[in-house]
C-alpha cells in the first residue's frame, strides 16, 4: 500500500530539478567571452558560467533564479510572492515560482507603503476628481493623504464630508477621533 501511495505522489506530483552540465575543463569555450554588463557580474544558475547582474527594474527569480540575480544594493521584489511555487504535500514546484523584479530596498518601502496604494486606487477611480457617491454629495471618496515616505499622515479627512479622523500611520483610524474638518487634532505616537 506505501509503495502505491509512492508510486502515486511521483507520478501526480511530478519531479522537478534543474540539471547542469559544466564543462569544467573548458569553462571559456562552454561559456563563451565574459559579458560587458552596466553593472556586475554573477554566476549562473549552474554556478558555471558568469553573467550579468540584474540592474533596477530588470526581471529576477525565477525557478532556480533562471530570470537572473540583482546586481548589490538591489533586491528581488516578488510583489505577489505568497507561497504558491508549493505545490500539494508541501512539494516545491518550480513553475509557480514567481518572477519579481530588481528593485533597491527604497522602492521596495515604497511599493509596501499601504497610503501609495490607496491614492493610486483613488487617482484611478477618480481621475482626479471628486467623485461623489451620491447625488446629495453627503458622502464621497475621500482621498488619502500620504507621508513623502508612502505613509498615511495622522489626519485624514473627506472634503466631501466635512469629516477629519486621526489614523496610525498604516492607515488603521483611531477610535473616537472624528470630528469635523476644523474640530480634530491628532497627535503623534
Amino acid at each position: 500500500m506505501i509503495k502505491i501511495l509512492i508510486l502515486l505522489c511521483v507520478s501526480t506530483c511530478g519531479i522537478y530539478s534543474l540539471t547542469c552540465n559544466c564543462d569544467d575543463g573548458n569553462l571559456t569555450a562552454f561559456c563563451g567571452p565574459p559579458p560587458t554588463c552596466p553593472g556586475n557580474t554573477v554566476l549562473d544558475a549552474c554556478g558555471c558560467c558568469v553573467e550579468c547582474a540584474k540592474v533596477s527594474g530588470q526581471a529576477c527569480g525565477g525557478p532556480w533564479s533562471t530570470f537572473g540575480q540583482c546586481d548589490r544594493g538591489l533586491e528581488c521584489y516578488k510583489a505577489n510572492s505568497s507561497g504558491s511555487h508549493i505545490g500539494a504535500g508541501g512539494v516545491y514546484r518550480p513553475d509557480r515560482e514567481p518572477i519579481g523584479v530588481c528593485l533597491t530596498q527604497r522602492d521596495i518601502l515604497v511599493k509596501k507603503r499601504p497610503c501609495l496604494q490607496e491614492l493610486k486606487h483613488y487617482l484611478n477611480v477618480t481621475k482626479g476628481h471628486v467623485i461623489t457617491t451620491d447625488t446629495t454629495q453627503s458622502s464621497c471618496l475621500p482621498k488619502p493623504s500620504c507621508t513623502p515616505e508612502g505613509w498615511y499622515r495622522i489626519r485624514q479627512c473627506n472634503i466631501c464630508t466635512g469629516e477629519c479622523w486621526c489614523v496610525q500611520r498604516n492607515g488603521k483610524e483611531l477610535s473616537n477621533t472624528r470630528g469635523s474638518i476644523g474640530n480634530v487634532t491628532c497627535t503623534a505616537s
